[in-house]
């Protein structure tokens, strides 16, 4: 399956995260959609900012609530040093707050996935799904890898999957 990584939807926040040009940006939304709509795209990874980028994850759920595509809401991850930024993280409940003032959630579910993080998800009455991801490791134990990683302790990643980056790179980690 294929799961995309979204850093932005609508043109303006897209490309000011991403660096592109706006014709860049309106050809990687293009593919997405047209993949989505083919059945190719299994969920989209997005990190929801406080007052950041609420209007553009409305965009984003918007544009996909009929293509049965999975959400999956990320909260930033604060690296050490960085503690500020938890600031910017939403609670579970904040975000069904949010999501609750545009669309009607029509059921929410703690959803358990020994290979991934913690979720609860919510199935929305327009057919969007939304997988709200906690911040914790799993179950699961980490790579081998990781027992020496200058970060083990600050990492609350605990996804066991491999990534593509947009560059073309193979990243097991989002630290390294």
């Amino acid at each position: 399956r294929l799961n995309i990584s979204a850093h932005g939807w609508n043109q303006e926040y897209f490309c000011k995260n991403t660096g592109n040009s706006k014709e860049q940006c309106e050809n990687i939304k293009s593919h997405i959609l047209s993949l989505a709509i083919k059945g190719k795209i299994h969920k989209i990874n997005y990190v929801l900012q406080k007052g950041k980028n609420e209007s553009d994850f409305y965009a984003l759920l918007e544009s996909v609530k009929n293509l049965n595509i999975v959400v999956d809401v990320l909260n930033l991850l604060v690296f050490p040093g960085q503690e500020d930024a938890a600031k910017l993280q939403y609670s579970f409940a904040e975000i069904e707050q949010f999501v609750n003032e545009y669309w009607s959630i029509d059921k929410s579910i703690d959803y358990e996935n020994p290979y991934s993080l913690p979720s609860k998800r919510l199935v929305l009455t327009n057919g969007c799904v939304i997988n709200l991801k906690v911040n914790q490791l799993n179950k699961q134990e980490v790579f081998l890898s990781c027992k020496n990683c200058l970060y083990k302790e600050s990492c609350t990643e605990g996804i066991k999957a491999i990534r593509l980056t947009n560059d073309g790179l193979i990243q097991p980690c989002l630290f390294r």
